[in-house]
């Protein structure tokens, strides 16, 4: 009978969470390449924007629950408007609205981030 151990399972999970932050690292990468990534955001050398994924794995959970999905748009949200922007107001009010289901508040907070962008109050 094989028997997996907890350490084992978590070990897996960390594998594949680590190649889901380097696939999402490589398609912002592509994407500021071909120049599609909003003009206010500077991609940093690779270990910083890979601290930033580390740091932003618990609140992807915490708010959308499916982290292959989220990861690379929130980190992109935190690149243009900072850190802690799902802090602020604007954001909060999103992440924390329980009439908004966890996947669409991503997509509730690119429309209030491309109105922000267009009134130019990205900070």
């Amino acid at each position: 009978m094989l028997v997996i151990r907890k350490q084992q399972v978590q070990a897996f999970e960390n594998e594949v969470r680590d190649r889901i932050k380097a696939q999402a690292m490589g398609a912002l990468r592509n994407a500021a390449l071909r120049g599609a990534l909003p003009s206010a955001i500077v991609l940093p050398p690779d270990a910083p924007l890979r601290a930033l994924f580390d740091r932003a794995e618990p609140r992807i959970d915490r708010y959308f629950g499916d982290f292959r999905r989220d990861a690379g748009r929130f980190v992109l949200l935190m690149l243009e408007f900072g850190e802690g922007f799902d802090a602020d107001s604007w954001a909060a009010q999103i992440l924390e609205d329980p009439e908004i289901a966890g996947p669409g508040k991503l997509d509730v907070l690119a429309v209030h981030a491309e109105d922000r962008r267009r009134r130019g109050s990205a900070h």
